[in-house]
């Protein structure tokens, strides 16, 4: 079922929509956070964090890798791969314990000639033997020169909150 205010929602540079509700300015009911040591902590707002926040924890690079580097053949398929890292942190705010996780959703492969590939999958290593072996992250060099190849990573940010359930940010 559509939401009647689905004007709110917005569509990102793949085309996944994502419904977006406003914050309202109401009033909210306190909200209680029980601790590991059975305590609990009562907050007047929910604690929420942000795509904002998760890129302040600092969220390491994917490792991006060339099979058999640092030179490859004209024309030939050369291996590239991400390794995916998915990532946790663990923080506290307002006195309440707070973890929040970054999960690779895509990347994009930058071969350095003016091509790129954007895709979910991080591609994989071929045997240290194997040569010319089309990957679903290689790609074939028409010219001879020096390349610089990049990876640019896209994840998922979610949260939890006193060890309740992880909620998307």
């Amino acid at each position: 079922m559509v939401p009647s205010d689905f004007e709110n929602s917005h569509k990102d540079s793949f085309g996944i929509s994502y419904y977006c509700k406003a914050k309202t300015t109401e009033a909210e009911e306190p909200t209680n956070y029980p601790l590991p040591d059975g305590s609990l902590i009562t907050l007047p707002e929910p604690i929420i964090l942000t795509i904002q926040d998760l890129q302040e924890l600092g969220i390491t690079p994917t490792p991006i890798h060339q099979q058999n580097p640092p030179h490859t053949l004209k024309n030939y398929n050369t291996n590239f791969w991400a390794e995916p890292n998915p990532q946790e942190f663990h923080t506290q705010i307002n006195g309440v314990p707070v973890t929040a996780r970054a999960i690779p959703t895509h990347y994009t492969f930058d071969y350095g000639d003016g091509r790129k590939y954007t895709t979910t999958h991080p591609g994989y290593r071929l045997a240290d033997d194997v040569w010319d072996e089309p990957t679903p992250t290689s790609h074939q060099y028409s010219r001879a020169g020096d390349y610089v190849f990049t990876l640019s990573t896209y994840y998922r940010g979610e949260f939890s909150v006193a060890g309740g359930p992880w909620q998307v940010m």
